[in-house]
Order: C-alpha cells, then structure tokens, then sequence
C-alpha cells in the first residue's frame, strides 16, 4: 500500500536524524540565573493587564511580579501537560495501538516524542525551582480546568464509544501536539531572544516542530485505515475537541488570578481582567474558523484528509470549524 509505505519511510527518516534534531540529545540545559531573573520574563505583549491604568499604578514591583508568576504558571503547565497528556498518550499509542494499523517504525517515533516531552517536563520543573529560588515566585493553581488540552481529551473520552477508544486518543493526541507548537510559536516571538525563558522556549519549538509533522502525518495514516463507520463516529467527536479548547478555563480566569497575585482583590480583578482583554482585543468573539491561536489545529483538519470525508466536512461546517 503506497501511502503506508511513504508512512513507514518517512519514519524510519525521522528516527536516524533523531539523534542529532532533539534538545534532549545534544543541547545543554539553559538555567534561570539570579541576573536573568532580575529581568521580564513572560512576553508583556501577552499580558494586556498591564496597560491598564490601575495596574500601571502599582508600579515597576508589581509588573515584575506578575509577569514571574505567569513564566511560573505556563512552566508548570508544561510540566504537568508534556507528561500528563502528551507522554501518556504516546505510551498508550505504542502499547495499546490505534484501532487501526500503524507501523513499527511509526511507533518508536511516538516513544521518542515521549522521551523528547519528558524532558521538557523536567527543563520546566528545573526552570521552576530556579524561580523560586531567585524571586520567591511559586505559579498558580493549576486545576484541570485551566488546562485546555486536559477538559478536551476528557470531553473525547466521556463521548467516544469503546471501539474507538485508541483512534480517539490518537486523534487528541495528534491536535493536542498540533496545537501546542503554535502557542510556543508566539510565545518566542515576544521575547527577549538572550532570556532564559526565551532560550528554554525555542529549544522546546525544535522538537515540537519535528513533532507537529509527524502526527500530521500520523492521523491521516490512522484515518485511512479506519473503515466506514468508525471514520464517520471519529469525525463527529473532532468538533467537540475543538470546542473543549475554548470553554475550558478561560483567559479572563487566568489573567484575574494574576491581578490576585499583586494585590488585587477578587472583585477587582475580575473587573480589571475583563476591561483589558476588551481594550485589547475587542468584545465580540471571532468566527471559529478564524481563531488565531487555533491556527495550527485547523491546519491539520486541512492536511489530514478527514475534509474529503463528507459526513465529517458537514459535522464541521454545523459547527462553525470550516467555512461552507
């Protein structure tokens, strides 16, 4: 089968340049020194808080702090999602297969993304404690709820039918690593390219770029070898995926436990968060279809094949995913 064959080989390409591409084997840790950590951190771009006037009024202190805390909040998120979601379903993926057939060599470059995710898992955790150690800042809470891609694998289980379990978290597994990849993008675009934290991203974006083509390729190897039925049951849970990632948590949430975090109160907060997300942003929620930060995951409803499937082209048009 040719398309199975071009699966196989590109492959069996990804695992002999593994050895010299990933971070994990050939690029030293960066730390967060006691210098570094005297300096901005998070992107102040994408804390629209901060230009407002009762945030600006606390001062320089209280900038700095805020931003620390959110560098500490996303450190932990990567920790607890690289192992928690993306290494997990990758073992399960290798053990456990995907309702439909997938080759060996597919499979050893699901436990290196494993090996690979892991190790971010353990550079966020150091970045972590060197935080802490150099600004006494601890992140956040980190409930499943602020994590998107935690709500939207439950919300596929809760909805997947037991035959299609393995092709279902494969699915989660291939957006979950095709949505990450684009956050990081801009992340590392808003940063100061000599900080740490910048250094600790772009290193990250190396091995989540190497990923992102590999599961692209992935879930249209397990969609073409589904049959007729489970294709159209999977497709219907893609919308749903989709969605988990907008309801789960929330970014006014996020950006008022920040504003908790300098001082403010919770009334407060919630007040300061919305009036600067809608400063920023505007008040009225963009099409679905052109969600910015959805990007990527949109992009693998394109490349994957499953828009030349027409119950699933029309399960996403109904829901606002793809343009008639």
């Amino acid at each position: 089968m040719p398309l199975e064959s071009d699966f196989d080989d590109y492959c069996r390409r990804y695992l002999e340049q593994w050895e010299k591409r990933a971070t994990v084997r050939h690029l030293p840790r960066t730390r967060l020194s006691a210098e570094a950590a005297r300096h901005e951190l998070f992107p102040a771009a994408l804390q629209p808080i901060l230009k407002h006037a009762e945030v600006v009024a606390r001062g320089p202190e209280a900038r700095h702090r805020l931003l620390a805390r959110a560098t500490g909040t996303f450190m932990l998120h990567v920790a607890i999602l690289e192992v928690d979601v993306i290494t997990d379903l990758c073992i399960r993926l290798v053990t456990k297969g995907a309702d439909a057939p997938v080759p060996e060599s597919a499979l050893q470059v699901a436990l290196t993304v494993s090996t690979d995710e892991a190790y971010h898992a353990y550079v966020a955790r150091e970045f972590l404690g060197d935080l802490e150690k150099h600004t006494g800042v601890v992140p956040g809470p980190a409930g499943d709820s602020d994590m998107p891609l935690i709500g939207g694998l439950a919300a596929v289980r809760r909805r997947a039918p037991p035959e299609l379990a393995r092709a279902a978290d494969t699915m989660v597994l291939c957006f979950a690593e095709n949505f990450v990849t684009e956050e990081l993008f801009g992340l590392s675009k808003e940063t100061d390219p000599e900080g740490p934290f910048h250094i600790i991203v772009r290193e990250h974006m190396m091995d989540e770029g190497r990923h992102q083509i590999y599961f692209q390729k992935l879930f249209r190897h397990v969609w073409d070898g589904l049959d007729e039925a489970r294709r159209t049951a999977l497709g219907r849970l893609v919308p749903h995926y989709l969605d988990s990632l907008l309801t789960a948590g929330g970014y006014e949430a996020s950006q008022a436990d920040l504003l908790r975090y300098i001082g403010f109160d919770g009334e407060t907060a919630t007040r300061i968060a919305r009036e600067a997300i809608a400063a920023a942003y505007g008040t009225e929620r963009p099409a679905k279809s052109t969600m910015k930060f959805m990007r990527n995951a949109l992009h693998l409803v394109e490349v994957s094949g499953i828009l030349e499937h027409p119950p699933t082209r029309q399960t996403l048009v109904e829901s606002g995913w793809v343009d008639a």
